[in-house]
């Protein structure tokens, strides 16, 4: 076939513009890195598709049974119940949940029961079901040209400002309840502190079903959802607080609400599990602090020295995260988001991608995408960060070591909690 003059002289400029974004960054284990941020923002999320939903587990066989369901709308399918996942070696010191309230009004919370140049590329992602997956990601190469970030972010702050058009679904009953003040904007649902080691409207577990006193284990599935220890390693046979201590490599526990799965409030999970209900809604924040210490002495065989927080679609923890591949619909899209992940062993850049049927093929979940800028590892001292789900956007913004996660936020609260790194900002647009 002949081309004409422009087109080569377009694919040329296009190689050479491929070759300058990989040239100001630097390629660790196959994965390029390329700006120190702090702030990432996704925009446009959300789609229409489908993924398949687990309806039987069967220990006769070891198999199990799916139907495919449909989703649509802003932020889908990340708009439905979504846990969050740790990984060590991690120091979590501090959790709040956060949902919208566009009322002045009482409701009960649960007591704890006790533009950029790009070029794409291959990258190689941990997934958190122990396989390796490839999807797009996008390589910004350009850290001095921020008034695409500093719009995105702008922007995502207006959705967090306007969200009083919209009420962010979240999880009410329980036996035990607080009431709280609300007003036109965020009201913290759950909070976790380790230095005083209180802990309201959520739970902690682990996958240690079966080995002391809650959860289940067979030779189909191995261990269900249990609850964790104190220690972040062990099962319990009740809710437990998390102690103030470093979880480490290779080690995971995960957080719910505090609300229990009870008769088909949570659609299908693996009987026997313990189960409960993630964070609902397409306006939600999530708070963190912690620290990531160094771990360069593990001897875990996988995932050494490589911390991660993560959320998954509830499902999937629910059925099963680790294992067939049928028996949850992580493989079909439902949805992860990988907030905070280290990619290979010592390495102190924190990465973030999506991973959903958001322009993949049909039943994949090799869409979305993510950036090469990073956020700095805290392997000494700790880090205050936010995740915020608004409208159809994703911010996931680094906040001032002087920052408290306050039981109410007001939108202009909420605005500038986003505002606070706008200045050094990534953004990532599906």
């Amino acid at each position: 076939m002949l081309f004409s003059d422009s087109v080569l002289k377009s694919a040329a400029s296009l190689l050479l513009l491929a070759a300058s974004a990989h040239a100001q960054c630097s390629e660790i284990s196959g994965n390029y890195y390329c700006n120190k941020v702090d702030q990432v923002v996704y925009e446009n999320i959300g789609f229409s598709g489908s993924y398949n939903k687990v309806t039987n587990f069967d220990t006769n066989s070891c198999s199990c049974s799916s139907k495919p369901v449909a989703f649509s709308g802003s932020l889908s399918p990340l708009d439905e119940e979504v846990s969050l996942h740790f990984r060590g070696p991690l120091n979590l010191k501090q959790f709040a949940y956060y949902s919208y309230n566009n009322t002045k009004s009482k409701r009960d919370v649960p007591e704890a029961e006790t533009e950029k140049h790009t070029v794409a590329r291959r990258h190689v992602h941990h997934a958190h079901k122990r396989e390796i997956v490839y999807v797009t990601e996008y390589v910004q190469a350009d850290a001095a040209a921020p008034s695409t970030a500093a719009a995105a972010s702008t922007s995502t702050a207006a959705a967090a400002k306007k969200a009083a058009a919209a009420k962010a679904s979240s999880s009410a009953a329980s036996s035990s309840k607080q009431t709280t003040q609300t007003g036109t904007g965020w009201t913290r649902q759950s909070y976790y502190n380790a230095a005083s080691q209180s802990s309201n409207g959520l739970v902690f577990l682990n996958h240690q079903g079966g080995t002391a006193g809650s959860g289940v284990w067979d030779t189909c599935f191995g261990n269900s959802l249990s609850y964790c220890g104190s220690d972040g390693i062990s099962g319990a046979g009740s809710p437990q607080v998390l102690a103030d201590t470093v979880i480490p490599s290779n080690k995971e526990f995960s957080i719910f609400t505090s609300e229990k799965c009870q008769g088909d409030s949570c659609g299908y999970y693996r009987p026997g599990s313990t189960a409960y209900h993630g964070f609902d809604g397409n306006y939600k924040a999530f708070a963190f602090e912690f620290s990531m210490p160094s771990d360069a002495g593990s001897n875990a065989v996988i995932n050494g020295d490589m911390p991660a927080i993560w959320m998954l679609n509830a499902q999937i923890p629910r059925t099963l995260q680790y294992g067939n591949g049928a028996c949850s619909c992580w493989s079909t899209g439902c949805g992860e988001f990988d907030i905070f992940e280290v990619l290979n062993s010592g390495n102190e850049f924190l990465t973030s991608h999506l991973h959903t049927g958001q322009g993949a093929a049909s039943l994949a979940n090799n869409g979305g995408g993510g950036t090469a800028d990073y956020i700095a590892r805290p392997v000494s001292g700790t880090l205050k960060a936010a995740v915020i789900f608004a409208d159809a956007s994703i911010t996931l913004t680094v906040l001032d070591d002087d920052t408290t996660f306050d039981s109410f936020l007001s939108d202009d609260a909420m605005a500038k909690w986003i505002a606070q790194s706008s200045s050094s900002s990534s953004s990532v647009s599906l």
